[in-house]
């Protein structure tokens, strides 16, 4: 019981002081927080042959896999959402290209979650290792910290541990983000200054943005609608990807925007349209 009630304290005092440096929004804090959680551990189910284990840039085996379903980058996924293709061999294997052997290839490893979200974390990597069966060269840092088993034959079974994910995530308490995976933090964070930016714009031009007041826009709050996506009155904005659309549409006429945000040694944004459409209605 002590214990508990100290746990409770510490990610109180935690949480409170992260607060007080401005650094937290509630809803993305502990959004974060779930999402480091999921990063730790590893399940996950595929089609292929064979075995193969790995502790970090490591690995031993004989293994053609393609993982299916299961908890793999920080996501859940269900059936042909996940596309994991991964080859190990004991031996490097001749790679040929236009009847040039280019490459003995001994492990080939490829991670990517269809719906984008493991990619925007930089859950998604590519590795290989050549020459040397038992080294594998990632492209990310959590790769290189990642332990893990694969087995199987016709159907295989993944299981994993990342102490360096479990890292990441009992420092993040702190708001330190030692993998750079704490988006919903950073994008709470740029909401209000695409909108500043965008209020910037149309303060600095009137004629682009036609008929819309500035000061009616400055009073209107960003409304999340998904991760990294916002609604602000006419506007929809993508701090994900750093770009904009708006569309108004009345009896008479149309107009459609499309720009994009550019950061600025300051810190702040820059607001950029790089497409206006206008139309009007012709006579009924």
């Amino acid at each position: 019981m002590i214990l508990t009630i100290r746990l409770v304290q510490f990610v109180a005092v935690l949480f409170l002081s992260a607060g007080a440096i401005g650094c937290v929004s509630p809803r993305g804090y502990f959004s974060d927080r779930w999402n480091d959680s999921k990063d730790i551990f590893t399940v996950a189910g595929g089609v292929g042959a064979g075995a193969k284990a790995r502790v970090g840039p490591l690995q031993v085996g004989a293994l053609v896999n393609h993982d299916r379903w299961g908890l793999r980058g920080g996501e859940f996924s269900g059936l042909h959402a996940l596309s994991c293709s991964e080859m190990v061999s004991p031996l490097p294997i001749p790679m040929f290209e236009r009847g040039k052997c280019t490459m003995l290839l001994a492990g080939l490893d490829w991670f990517h979650e269809s719906t984008g979200r493991t990619e925007a974390r930089r859950k998604t990597y590519m590795a290989f290792s050549a020459y040397v069966p038992v080294v594998a060269i990632g492209n990310r840092a959590h790769y290189y910290t990642q332990v893990e088993v694969a087995a199987g034959l016709g159907g295989t079974l993944r299981l994993g541990f990342n102490p360096g994910e479990l890292l990441d995530f009992i420092l993040g308490w702190t708001t330190l983000d030692i993998y750079g995976d704490d988006l919903e933090a950073r994008w709470t964070r740029q909401a209000p200054r695409a909108k500043a930016a965008l209020l910037a714009l149309m303060r600095s031009d009137p004629r682009l943005f036609e008929g819309a007041d500035p000061e009616r826009f400055a009073g209107l709050e960003m409304q999340r609608v998904g991760p990294g996506r916002y609604s602000w009155g006419a506007f929809a904005v993508n701090v994900a990807c750093s770009s904009y659309t708006a569309t108004v549409a009345s009896e008479a006429a149309f107009w459609s925007y499309r720009g994009h945000f550019e950061a600025l040694p300051s810190g702040e944004w820059r607001a950029v349209n790089t497409d206006k459409k206008h139309a009007t209605a012709g006579p009924k």
